[in-house]
């Protein structure tokens, strides 16, 4: 114990941004949580689906058929806000998918307030996958 007094009285500054860094740390972390931040970029939706994620596509069935991310699955916005429920049958982490990024993004707000913590949105939608090249089903395949 002397030695860390020792170390503390000898290195303030040094110390000092040790406390800094990490209240900086705690402060973001307390921000992103009550953020409730659920939009994920492609990439990370990439490393979620290699680790056993589940894409739902949050589109009418139509939008859906036209074009989707291969692998997922359609249940619409309407569907998910009047029963969440129906995605208890999926994996542990959900991306949820629409458009641009928007619907899906409020249902994914939706579902964390209602203590769902592993549900994100994909940033951008299907439009931010297509502009990657990502693989897609479409309806012509």
């Amino acid at each position: 114990m002397q030695e860390l007094v020792e170390f503390t009285s000898n290195n303030p500054l040094l110390v000092s941004g040790l406390i800094a860094s990490a209240l900086v740390v705690m402060f973001n972390e307390i921000r992103l949580k009550s953020k409730g931040v659920s939009a994920i970029s492609t990439g990370m939706t990439v490393r979620l689906i290699n680790d056993g994620g589940a894409v739902v596509d949050v589109r009418e069935t139509d939008k859906y058929q036209d074009a989707h991310i291969i692998d997922s699955h359609n249940i619409s916005e309407k569907k998910i806000s009047e029963d969440a429920t129906v995605l208890d049958r999926f994996r542990k982490t959900i991306i949820l998918v629409c458009d641009s990024g928007g619907s899906s993004a409020q249902c994914a707000a939706r579902l964390r307030k209602a203590g769902q913590d592993q549900v994100y949105s994909l940033k951008g939608g299907l439009q931010a996958w297509r502009e990657e090249n990502l693989p897609i089903a479409n309806r012509n395949d």
